[in-house]
């Protein structure tokens, strides 16, 4: 498989690339530094995976991922970063990457995570599992008894919740929703990324959440039931 290397810290990319080429049936085809050049030598390498780090400069690894794959769909794109926070898991997923993985991952299940997201599958490690498996398990403790009861009251409770949100947080909350990035969400709503980032901690404390994951799957489940009790 032809793979190529998106990271911008040059040993990195580097020793990957040694690492990748050392396998048989795995030949890199290109690094690049940042995620506009990631567009570009997709674009032209046509790869058939990438490995994609996350802050970079000039476009960041959720915004190249988004690209590449709208150029490009069945270009498999893997996380491989440092930052394990709901944020970058959910921008990431939502734009199309089949896998997430930390960098402190064994080579040898880096080279398998190329191979199984190739053979069609989607792959996260142990830990951001965990962390995703946590969130649907226990979306949100709404401190309400009657939150457990009959749908249609359980939806009430939510929009009641909702009522409590300024317009600005809401509008902040129906974005994390769409998995959009405190940096995406700071554009769209012309804000600085430091207002995104208070009004995103009033949010999560306002409905309960613990985490943004916790928070996007809430108005995930919200869409669902308007689209049923409305």
């Amino acid at each position: 498989m032809k793979v190529l290397i998106v990271d911008d810290q040059s040993l990195v990319r580097q020793g990957l690339s040694i690492l990748l080429n050392s396998e048989a049936d795995i030949e890199v085809v290109g690094e690049a530094a940042n995620g506009s050049q990631a567009c570009d030598m997709a674009a032209e390498l046509r790869p058939d995976a990438v490995l994609m780090d996350l802050r970079m400069p000039l476009m960041d690894g959720v915004q190249a991922t988004a690209k590449i794959l709208q150029a490009n769909p069945t270009i498999k794109i893997i996380v491989l970063t440092t930052f394990d926070d709901d944020e970058y898991l959910i921008g990431s997923l939502r734009a199309g990457a089949k896998g997430y993985l930390l960098k402190d991952t064994p080579f040898a299940e880096v080279a398998e995570a190329l191979r199984v997201v190739l053979s069609g599958k989607s792959l996260l490690s142990g830990e951001m599992m965990a962390k995703l498996l946590n969130t649907v398990h226990h979306p949100l403790n709404l401190q309400e008894p009657a939150a457990k009861s009959h749908s249609a009251t359980a939806a009430k409770i939510s929009k009641a919740v909702l009522s409590k949100l300024s317009e600005r947080e809401h509008e902040v909350l129906t974005l994390i929703g769409k998995g959009k990035t405190n940096a995406e969400i700071a554009v769209t709503l012309c804000l600085s990324e430091g207002t995104v980032k208070n009004h995103v901690t009033k949010i999560l404390a306002t409905i309960g959440a613990k985490s943004r994951l916790q928070a996007a799957l809430f108005m995930q489940e919200q869409s669902q039931s308007y689209l049923h009790h409305d």
